[in-house]
């Protein structure tokens, strides 16, 4: 394969595998209902613009961030106040970008908007696929190496509950195609759309101005803080339109407090003896990815190793190392997505002579997760053999 179909190959397979997989899932878990794809609890206060729509209701449990990014995507500007049937609303709206543009692919159409959204979730998830593989390459591997995007945890919960992380991880991959050198408008805009998709972007604009200042690429950093203008103003914008709502703290002043808290103390799950005790083996082989990740970044860091991935890469490990609360560390998929970044970036760091050890965090992470989807798996498996 050519330097440049391949990735497109690539990618387009990603892609039919990503619609494959949630097709059996929609069809064999949801009953057919594919709104099964966010997550959905029967305790979420249903707006009443949206008391018509057959929603596929996970019982027993409080539902995932998917939730309420259909309902953002129902109602991007608030015109229609779905805001008020969301917890922490003013939090939740900052991560704008992909629920506006899918109610704009639908024509602010509430019959479409579920169909833009999953389509637009799946497209940028084969881009991502598409930007790993190109950079695979630039680091002398083969385009295969690009599975390094789909077997990172923000690429798995968005395929299998409609979080907006693996968006943000595609335009993480994105800029990091276009700014090795210089950040010009198109790379000003996909730091826009990250930040606008997961405020943690910040940290993206924080190593690219570094990185372009160090460089006296100056109009570079003219155009890495004109990214910032959009982000800046729909957080006003969403201040001004949301009920004030307290500060979430997540940060602890003691450096991998919530590393540490975790490795000490285990999660109990509601499951049989044996279910659990595979559960808590699952998440320290997470945990030992995380650390793994961490080491790679601090190796780096004594290295001197320095560009724009080095210093985005430093970035999230400072965030891993200061985030305290246990809400984030509870589980795989919390820490999983929440760090899903650094384990991409420690991937590629490792990509040209160690690909392997770089792949390493990501795949065990995954790994835990996918324990998530034995039950799911067994239920298609069986649905497809006719038993």
């Amino acid at each position: 394969m050519t330097a440049n179909r391949g990735p497109v190959l690539f990618a387009m397979a990603a892609l039919a595998a990503i619609i494959g997989w949630q097709s059996l899932t929609v069809h064999y878990q949801y009953g057919g209902n594919p709104t099964g794809l966010f997550w959905i609890s029967p305790n979420m206060p249903v707006p009443a613009i949206l008391r018509g729509e057959r929603f596929y209701l996970f019982k027993g449990i409080m539902g995932y961030d998917g939730q309420t990014f259909h309902l953002m995507a129902h109602d991007p500007w608030m015109h229609r106040r779905v805001y008020e049937n969301m917890g922490d609303a003013g939090y939740r709206y900052q991560r704008i970008f992909v629920p506006a543009v899918a109610w704009l692919l639908a024509a602010g159409s509430d019959q479409w908007v579920h169909t833009t959204y999953f389509a637009l979730v799946d497209a940028f998830l084969s881009f991502g696929v598409y930007a790993a593989a190109r950079l695979a390459q630039r680091a002398g591997r083969s385009v295969w190496w690009g599975f390094l995007f789909l077997v990172n945890p923000a690429s798995i919960a968005s395929m299998d509950r409609m979080t907006v992380d693996g968006p943000f991880l595609a335009l993480a991959a994105g800029v990091l195609l276009l700014a090795e050198e210089t950040v010009s408008w198109r790379t000003a805009g996909l730091l826009a759309a990250a930040t606008l998709t997961r405020e943690v972007g910040a940290l993206l604009i924080l190593a690219c101005l570094t990185q372009q200042y160090f460089m006296r690429r100056y109009f570079g950093c003219m155009w890495t803080l004109a990214a910032a203008l959009p982000c800046l103003a729909w957080r006003w914008f969403v201040v001004r339109h949301t009920p004030v709502e307290g500060v979430r703290n997540l940060l602890s002043a003691i450096p991998l407090y919530g590393w540490a808290e975790r490795w000490l103390h285990a999660e109990s799950y509601a499951l049989p003896p044996l279910e659990n005790a595979f559960a808590v083996a699952g998440d320290y082989a997470a945990m030992a990815g995380m650390t793994i990740a961490l080491g790679i970044a601090a190796a780096a860091a004594l290295r001197r190793r320095w560009g724009t991935r080095q210093a985005a890469m430093y970035a999230f490990a400072a965030l891993a190392m200061f985030i305290g609360t246990r809400e984030i560390w509870e589980d795989a998929y919390g820490f999983g997505r929440a760090f899903a970044p650094l384990m991409f970036f420690v991937a590629l760091e490792e990509l040209p002579m160690r690909p392997w050890v770089g792949a390493a965090p990501a795949c065990l992470v995954a790994f835990r997760m996918s324990m998530n989807s034995v039950k799911p798996l067994a239920a298609i498996t069986r649905g497809i053999l006719g038993g």
